[in-house]
């Protein structure tokens, strides 16, 4: 779910949801996510995801690969057949949706906790606009308590937008 890579040696070796504030002797890294020349410089690419079809009751995606192009990184999931001990019930389908719901959730958490920070210099309501995007993001487990997951994946949730 990268939405950023840092390129070195024509690998990828790092993902990142957002640029970081500071990096390595760049302050201010996420100031530059519209000057995409200037992150290519640096080895920051933006991320083009490309999706594919799979059937979440027997298939996986076991990792993601990543194909340097001259002004983006495309990320294309690698999917592959469940062991048949990995077909679960439903109720089991349900648990391990809710787990991996949370844990993207705490990260998206994660990553915008500096927005709360006492010396954040961000304007008053644009931390009122994060602390209303951080509250989406603890609610978000609930709407889906009662939610049937037969076709439900992390994919096709509407997470909340983050504020620009």
């Amino acid at each position: 779910m990268a939405e950023y890579v840092l390129v070195e040696n024509g690998s990828v070796v790092e993902t990142h949801d957002f640029l970081p504030k500071s990096w390595r002797n760049v302050s201010g890294l996420n100031l530059l996510a519209n000057e995409v020349p200037a992150l290519i410089a640096l080895g920051w690419y933006p991320v083009v995801k490309q999706t594919v079809s799979y059937n979440s009751d027997t298939q996986r995606v076991v990792r993601h690969d990543y194909v340097i192009n001259q002004d983006s990184v495309t990320e294309i999931p690698v999917v592959e057949d469940k062991p048949p001990e990995e077909t679960h019930s439903d109720e089991l389908k349900k648990e391990f949706f809710m787990l991996d719901l949370r844990r993207q959730r705490n990260q998206l958490l994660a990553d915008s906790d500096w927005t709360q920070l006492p010396d954040c210099v961000l304007s008053e309501e644009k931390k009122e606009q994060y602390r209303f995007y951080r509250q989406l993001l603890r609610d978000l487990p609930n709407q889906y308590i009662g939610a049937s997951f037969q076709n439900l994946t992390l994919m096709n949730i509407t997470w909340p937008d983050l504020p620009l």
